[in-house]
């Protein structure tokens, strides 16, 4: 009970948070959503006519390829698993079957996007002379496309740790721990996925507005 209560608490203040942000701002959202669904519909034409494509184009576009289909995956595990936790139903039948065929192919996605993005963000110089000069002043008054660029990098890293977190549920397979630790390791998973549904819209809100900017996560 106190679990879904915190669960209820963490992501009612997320998307509060990202309704204020988007209220004045609903062009953002919209351009975002139509880049990720003509994004969706190329990553499907490029599916139906591999055999036509070339390794090059494969690997020109292998990091949006890549994020598309960690998104599309996130997406999925939410919708089959965090949803029916919320609302008090038991994960059972096809979506139980959804959620475990489509967990590896993510945990392979965000392996890869720990590999790759990494290094892009690594925190430098110019992120701590940004909290040195602006940590402590009015948001109006803080430079905002170095804020931003901060919070990418930090929910990234968030959206690692919290990946990793969402693998206790594979030992709570094993009964090693004991019932009780088997409880503990399945609840842990269930906080951790309210905490990665959590960042990666906070994340996904952060990257929009450095798109808006021009700028990118170094």
């Amino acid at each position: 009970m106190l679990l879904r209560i915190i669960s209820y608490i963490i992501l009612m203040g997320t998307f509060t948070w990202l309704y204020l942000n988007f209220k004045s701002n609903k062009g953002d959202l919209k351009k975002a959503w139509q880049w990720f669904v003509t994004e969706l519909k190329a990553l499907w034409n490029d599916i139906k006519n591999f055999k036509s494509l070339k390794w090059a184009d494969w690997i020109k576009n292998f990091k949006k390829y890549l994020y598309l289909i960690t998104y599309i995956c996130f997406i999925i595990l939410a919708l089959s698993g965090l949803i029916p936790y919320l609302l008090w139903i038991h994960l059972t039948g096809v979506l139980l079957l959804v959620h475990v065929a489509v967990t590896p192919i993510f945990a392979l996605c965000l392996v890869i996007i720990a590999l790759i993005w990494s290094h892009e963000h690594r925190f430098n110089q110019k992120n701590w002379e940004w909290i040195q000069k602006n940590l402590f002043l009015k948001p109006k008054q803080q430079e905002p496309v170095g804020k931003n660029e901060l919070l990418a990098k930090l929910f990234f890293w968030l959206i690692i740790l919290f990946g990793m977190f969402l693998t206790s549920i594979v030992l709570s397979m094993y009964p090693i721990f004991g019932s009780d630790g088997q409880k503990f390791l399945l609840d842990f998973h269930k906080i951790s996925a309210v905490g990665i549904t959590a960042v990666v819209a906070l994340h996904t809100c952060v990257l929009i507005q450095l798109k808006k900017t021009g700028m990118t996560a170094k």
